[in-house]
């Protein structure tokens, strides 16, 4: 789409700055200092955006000094806006006479990468294998890892490079779905095996492998060689471009084994130990003091609890929902009243729009709560019940959840 430049659109919501990226649910523009990210309210991304990128910056606060040249992109500012709604003619938008609701969110302004080059990876892979291992443990797995995401900052002294674009994030577990980027996306999840975070190291490898290799794999392989999780792993590192590369480079070996077939592929805390004796010791220490992953395991003593339980047994809802689901509703009692059916359908559709993705319009939860209660739940009462989870989590549902 053609959408760079300055345009002007009186009839819209904004006279608008430069706008990067417009489809039918999503503008993304920027104006004077920051870049704002703007969702149709139909559309739960916003919902699911913010959860991670509040969770992330959560759980990196208390480590961001030790991380000097990789962060991720910092959410300024949220807010709700009522605005004209707008659609797409092939190139061009076309304001509409009705209003939409959105979600805007506010981004610092930094520069896209156009093309990493290995000198943007050379002292930065390290961190980069930390930060990802890092929020893999805190329940972040990013889904759509690639140079498009990764964006720059410059200052007087140094450039760090910031990862961008949260609204595929996953908790751990990840299904075979529409998730990540076709060139990047891990084979095996066009099977139907379920997989976890091992699924992002591919994506890495494959950027590293476009660094390295001087090649995008989109260009050389076929649609069903990028679907062959048996295969794919030797295609590409039998590629006589990988064979001529120094196989005492760092990033030439942790490619390598980025781009192992499921089964063999480590995960980045994994992968980070292959490599701790040449990384910094104190990023090996902070991983270490990061509690594993227990058990998810759901008892239920209290008898309104228990009504709950019953109650989302009438909705398509797995054990490990269930536990999401107690945690956050057991926390957002003890701040509000969370007494009705509608209520609890609410916490619901959070709990299933952060873990599973694949329902992201909210019309499906409608539709999903009419057939089942034959009771009506607006899409207004149900964004407005959203809204006000975020509020009462201060952003972080996540942490809530855990």
């Amino acid at each position: 789409m053609k959408f760079l430049g300055y345009m002007v659109c009186d009839g819209n919501f904004f006279r608008y700055g430069k706008i990067i990226k417009v489809t039918p649910s999503l503008l993304i523009y920027k104006r004077y200092g920051y870049v704002y990210k703007v969702y149709k309210i139909n559309n739960l991304r916003w919902f699911r955006e913010i959860a991670f990128l509040q969770h992330a910056e959560n759980v990196l606060r208390g480590v961001r000094q030790f991380l000097k040249k990789v962060g991720i992109c910092e959410l300024k500012s949220f807010s709700f806006i009522t605005k004209k709604d707008y659609t797409l003619d092939g190139d061009e938008i076309v304001v509409m006479d009705d209003e939409m609701e959105y979600c805007m969110l506010k981004f610092p302004n930094l520069d896209p990468v156009v093309e990493l080059e290995e000198a943007d990876l050379e002292g930065r892979v390290p961190e980069f294998i930390f930060l990802f291992a890092f929020l893999n443990k805190n329940y972040v797995v990013h889904r759509d890892l690639k140079e498009a995401n990764m964006m720059f900052h410059t200052g007087i002294f140094s450039k760090k490079l910031f990862i961008a674009d949260f609204n595929m994030a996953t908790l751990n577990g990840i299904k075979n779905n529409k998730f990540a980027t076709r060139s990047y996306k891990d084979p095996i999840l066009y099977s139907s095996q379920s997989a976890d975070e091992r699924a992002d190291v591919w994506s890495f490898g494959v950027m590293l492998f476009h660094v390295l290799a001087k090649i995008h794999i989109s260009n050389i392989l076929t649609e069903t060689q990028m679907h062959d999780a048996e295969h794919l792993s030797d295609l590409l590192l039998d590629r006589p471009e990988v064979q001529a590369l120094d196989e005492n480079n760092l990033l030439v070996r942790i490619m390598k084994i980025c781009l192992l077939k499921y089964e063999f592929r480590p995960t980045f805390n994994q992968l980070f130990d292959m490599f701790r004796h040449e990384f910094p010791r104190r990023l090996g220490q902070i991983l270490d003091g990061v509690e594993r992953r227990s058990p998810r395991i759901v008892t239920i003593g209290d008898p309104e609890m228990k009504k709950m339980m019953e109650f989302l047994d009438h909705f398509a809802i797995n054990t490990v929902e269930k536990y999401y689901f107690k945690n956050l509703m057991e926390y957002l009692k003890s701040v509000a009243s969370v007494k009705s059916e509608e209520a609890w359908y609410s916490v619901y559709c959070a709990v299933k729009t952060i873990n599973d993705m694949r329902r992201e319009e909210i019309g499906n939860y409608i539709v999903t709560y009419v057939q089942t209660r034959r009771q009506i739940i607006t899409k207004h009462q149900l964004v407005e019940s959203l809204k006000n989870i975020l509020v009462l989590c201060d952003g972080d549902v996540i942490a809530r959840m855990n």
